[in-house]
């Protein structure tokens, strides 16, 4: 379930937000490595409705009341340092009860990423960064109903079922094993830079293998379609699931056009793909339905070892792709990304709910001059005992 620390997390991916103290300038600004992404930050911040206030009355938020701002984690620290102003922001700790905004933590490579996938995947359930913000700020606000923290950064859970089930909530996907939530979290390709893949298209074509030209007579009818209509047909693989086992009933073009349209697969190098695809084939033809398959296949949750102490992560290698770790940790975080929808946690509010009075008797008295020093003193001793006993 939910864990704490005395970090911050990124409530996109579940990783940490790190200190970029790592940074050596001495190298230039071209230098770079795999895992200097875990400490490029933003402050996102937004409307927000506390669990003792009523709901929201619509789950639509424009994208004007999201603000997303750089900022700068701190070395055992759930502050967050926005830049170049240098505010500090405590993410998912509202500075007062009556103030309408709060703040979470974010990569910015999440950011881009969550973006994307709300520009270009023709699954996605978020349509915008007010519907990014909505199923961000109601998976914290659900989580602190159910496990308050009190003003420590969290990760919030979200969903571990389908849509159509009973919601249940934890933290198996955000799909790395629940080692990496650790003070010390174990390495693996999580740690590796999800936008800056080098070499992406060259390793990944090198999964390309080569296969008999296909004499099926359905792939020949589907050749013959009208071209209005496989065009109809395109986007669909997109947006259901595929099977990992190739049927070679389409051709292996129309299999090329799919794999070219993964949204997810940006940044393609052009003259990557015309040199591998200048060899001569001797009368075969390149295999694009399995590498297709195999690209599309979903990230899992990482199941429990043998020694049923650690977990085994999922990997690419699971479906034969051996590709960059950059490219592994993009699509778990696209999956996470393509998983979200405003409130898919089910958060409700107490219909009685609303915000406490400042008349309210908690235990603390209002500053003004007829308090003694005294009657402080005994006010900060009772207080005290009640947030010990």
């Amino acid at each position: 379930m939910a864990t704490t620390h005395e970090y911050s997390f990124c409530t996109i991916c579940g990783m940490q937000l790190e200190e970029n103290d790592f940074r050596d300038f001495r190298f230039g600004p071209s230098y770079w490595n795999h895992s200097m992404w875990l400490s490029s930050a933003m402050v996102i911040s937004g409307p927000y409705w506390p669990t003792y206030h009523a709901g929201p009355v619509s789950l639509d938020v424009p994208d004007e009341f999201v603000t997303r701002r750089l900022a700068i984690a701190k070395y055992r620290s759930t502050e967050l340092t926005v830049i170049p102003n240098g505010e500090a922001v405590t993410p998912q700790v509202e500075e007062s009860p009556d103030d309408d905004n709060i703040s979470f933590g974010i990569h910015v490579a999440c950011d881009a990423i969550a973006t994307c996938v709300i520009e270009t995947s023709p699954t996605a359930r978020i349509r915008s960064i007010g519907d990014l913000w909505v199923t961000l700020e109601r998976r914290c606000t659900k989580t602190d109903q159910d496990q308050p923290f009190f003003f420590q950064s969290f990760l919030p859970n979200i969903p571990e079922n389908n849509p159509t089930e009973p919601h249940k909530l934890g933290l198996s996907r955000y799909y790395v094993p629940p080692e990496c939530f650790e003070e010390d979290p174990p390495p693996g390709w999580w740690n590796h830079d999800p936008l800056l893949v080098p070499d992406l298209t060259a390793k990944l074509l090198s999964n390309l293998e080569q296969v008999d030209a296909s004499s099926s007579p359905f792939a020949a009818n589907f050749a013959s379609l009208p071209p209005e209509v496989r065009d109809m047909i395109d986007p669909l693989v997109l947006r259901v699931p595929v099977n990992i086992e190739c049927n070679y009933r389409m051709p292996q073009a129309y299999w090329k056009e799919i794999f070219f349209q993964i949204p997810f697969l940006w940044d393609l190098d052009k003259e990557v793909i015309a040199s591998k695809l200048s060899t001569d084939l001797a009368g075969k033809e390149w295999n694009w339905e399995k590498i297709t398959r195999q690209v599309l296949s979903p990230p899992k949750v990482a199941a429990l070892s043998e020694d049923e102490i650690s977990h085994e992560p999922w990997d690419y290698k699971e479906v034969g792709l051996l590709v960059p770790d950059g490219l592994t940790n993009r699509r778990r975080i696209w999956q996470i990304c393509e998983d979200m929808y405003p409130n898919d946690v089910g958060m409700v509010h107490d219909t009685h709910a609303t915000a406490p009075s400042p008349d309210d008797d908690i235990g603390i008295i209002a500053l003004d001059d007829e308090v003694s020093s005294d009657e402080l003193e005994y006010q900060d001793h009772e207080f005290g005992m009640l947030m010990t006993t």
